[in-house]
């Protein structure tokens, strides 16, 4: 069973950079022997940095182009995802959580107030 994040991770051109960037280095660390311990390895500052820059190169660059046709049904990208979504969720890393998120849905909208200044 896949979680709501590792999906939105797959579902998304940034997560998707984000779940092959880390597919690639871990192919390159054969000492980790899954995709959640090599997740777990990874420190929380190059995480943030990762994100920032998978963030920069979507929006600046044309990167998400090479991963249009990732294979988000593929076994090794799925237990990427759901690793990389684990150690988000890591209280250890809770740094990286968005001060704009919010949880639910909105029912009641308040009604806009604007307040003018005026310099003399």
């Amino acid at each position: 069973m896949t979680s709501d994040l590792a999906v939105n991770l797959l579902d998304t051109f940034p997560g998707r950079m984000l779940i092959d960037w880390w597919g690639e280095w871990r192919a390159l660390h054969p000492e980790f022997s899954s995709a959640g311990q090599y997740a777990d390895s990874i420190d929380t500052e190059d995480y943030s940095g990762r994100v920032a820059m998978v963030l920069h190169m979507y929006l600046y660059g044309g990167d998400f182009k090479d991963v249009i046709d990732l294979d988000t049904t593929d076994p090794d990208i799925v237990e990427m995802s759901e690793a990389v979504a684990a150690a988000l969720c890591s209280p250890s890393r809770e740094i990286l959580l968005s001060p704009q998120s919010h949880h639910g849905n909105l029912t009641e909208f308040r009604t806009l107030r604007a307040c003018l200044m005026w310099m003399k």
